[in-house]
């Protein structure tokens, strides 16, 4: 299990994750149901608070005390990257919501897709903050495995320079390789 710098569990962090990553999904759904200003209205409010969290987390690292760390494993998640841009498709295969049994749906759909963000590498596809510029990545710094967000990939074996922000790592600055 990735834990967060404080030793505990990320259950927290993955859940604002979860709601960062599908910003833009949740911002479709709110145009797609602009007819009905109750789900256009609920669903842009949570589209903007998944995108200014996102934002706000890379940006409040600058603000926070850093740490530099040796990176000592990557993991490349590149392939997951296609399987989770398909659940884009559901807004545009589905008909717009028109009744309290679609919000049910919906809300089913997003619990089930939370259950496995929560079990899988998932949360390391965040196209949100790809949109922002940054990529996240399963890491171990200092032997210890855990989330990072970075502007540029990184390499085992670099130096980084790394702020926690929401119980995630955020690169600084990068140092370069350091020898063994």
């Amino acid at each position: 299990m990735i834990e967060g710098p404080d030793g505990q569990g990320l259950w927290g962090t993955k859940a604002r994750l979860f709601i960062v990553s599908y910003a833009p999904l949740i911002g479709i759904f709110a145009a797609r149901s602009a007819p009905h200003w109750w789900w256009t209205a609920s669903l842009s409010i949570l589209a903007v608070a998944g995108a200014v969290d996102g934002w706000r987390m890379v940006r409040s690292a600058r603000k926070r005390s850093t740490a530099r760390m040796k990176v000592t494993n990557v993991e490349d998640q590149g392939n997951a990257v296609s399987g989770y841009l398909a659940t884009y498709l559901l807004p545009f295969l589905s008909e717009l919501p028109s009744g309290w049994g679609d919000g049910i749906a919906y809300f089913l759909y997003f619990a089930t897709a939370f259950v496995i963000f929560l079990k899988s590498n998932l949360g390391v596809v965040n196209p949100t903050l790809y949109v922002l510029g940054w990529r996240v990545s399963r890491v171990a710094l200092n032997g210890r495995d855990t989330l990072l967000v970075s502007r540029k990939p990184v390499k085992v074996g670099e130096s980084v320079h790394v702020a926690v922000a929401l119980g995630v790592h955020v690169t600084v600055s990068t140092y370069g390789t350091i020898g063994e």
